[in-house]
């Protein structure tokens, strides 16, 4: 089976668990794509496709995906970008960028607050193919009136982590 025939039920299931939409996204140059989602059963969905991009720097997806890249890759990534800024709230200074791309290394997740679109907030954990490299980014996103920052720090980022683990198991199997 190919990675999103496994991934597919298993972020179907989170998100029936949560009750938020999900998505997984790869790095495609200076934005994600976005290449599986997972819809909730509320009226208000995160209106995200598949074939969808994102700029890498606005996302929690893209600075997961950023942070598996070599040191030399990340920086010649950030030398060449030209990063702008989406919202108020946006990272677009790349130091500030870097140091979050570090963090994001140390931690093994990323929560990006109203940096895409306002009212937005996102968490998202790498996804690792059979020989560990991370191959793409889970992402839950959620509307930041119905989810707190405490709540994705802790409830969301434990079921988005488990079920990351699932999918990198079933693809061993695969």
């Amino acid at each position: 089976m190919g990675i999103w025939e496994v991934a597919q039920p298993i972020m179907n299931s989170l998100s029936e668990t949560l009750e938020e939409s999900c998505f997984a996204a790869v790095l495609d140059g200076y934005d994600v794509t976005y290449v599986a989602r997972a819809n909730s059963d509320r009226l208000v969905n995160i209106g995200i496709s598949v074939g969808s991009r994102a700029p890498v720097h606005a996302v929690s997806t893209g600075r997961v995906l950023m942070a598996a890249l070599s040191d030399d890759k990340l920086q010649r990534y950030l030398d060449e970008g030209d990063f702008e800024k989406v919202t108020p709230l946006t990272t677009v200074s790349k130091v500030k960028l870097r140091a979050e791309i570090e963090e994001v290394r140390a931690r093994g997740w990323s929560i990006v607050d109203q940096e895409l679109e306002v009212g937005l907030r996102s968490i998202s954990v790498p996804i690792r193919g059979s020989d560990g490299t991370v191959i793409a980014a889970l992402n839950v996103c959620c509307p930041s009136s119905r989810i707190s920052p405490e709540d994705i720090r802790t409830r969301i980022l434990a079921e988005l982590l488990t079920a990351s683990r699932e999918i990198t198991a079933g693809l061993q199997t695969s």
